[in-house]
């Protein structure tokens, strides 16, 4: 599917590709591109200088730089991850359903998009209904993930469809998001 451009506006002309196509979008032509990950219908791409490059749907804030529209042309745009208002290299990339996930050349973990079952690692914003039940709202631009104090160098990040994964220098594994068959490990 290619419904929201993910696989680059118009690619070939059709909104379905059923064979291999390169993606040609608007702000990409120049960039060295060194890893991809696709998510439900976004897709993540990591230049060779660090920068995080999006495509595709955005309404969770899966892009990085707040919600986009659905139905607009997909044009490549940068989602920046800042630390004490410094912006930071990405060393890795990893794209859930609707949630992204970015790893900096610090060791430090971002995520972005949507929030539904925790997956973004934050409690920012989340609210209760009238059922008592927890209201999460997307994270729309790249948010630290605050993890415990033995929590060493992030060295890896994964991103499930509605989880998240995190794996620091001293081989712990740290998990969060939807839990529903057990992806989390707890037990």
């Amino acid at each position: 599917e290619n419904q929201n451009s993910q696989c680059g506006p118009n690619v070939e002309g059709k909104s379905n590709l059923m064979t291999m196509a390169r993606v040609v979008a608007k702000g990409m032509s120049n960039e060295h591109i060194i890893a991809a990950a696709g998510g439900y219908c976004h897709t993540l791409a990591l230049t060779k200088d660090g920068r995080v490059l999006t495509l595709g749907c955005g309404g969770d804030g899966q892009r990085g730089y707040g919600p986009v529209d659905d139905d607009k042309e997909s044009v490549m745009t940068e989602a920046k991850a800042t630390l004490k208002g410094e912006k930071l290299k990405i060393s890795q990339i990893a794209a859930g359903a609707n949630h992204s996930v970015v790893l900096s050349a610090c060791g430090k973990a971002f995520a972005f998009g949507s929030n539904e079952y925790g997956q973004c690692g934050t409690m920012l914003g989340v609210s209760t209904n009238e059922d008592g039940e927890d209201e999460r709202p997307p994270i729309i631009t790249p948010n630290l993930v605050k993890l415990p104090s033995d929590a060493a160098r992030i060295v890896s990040v994964s991103a499930g469809y509605a989880h998240t994964a995190l794996t620091d220098e001293k081989g712990q594994v740290f998990v969060f998001g939807q839990n529903d068959n057990g992806q989390l490990g707890l037990g």
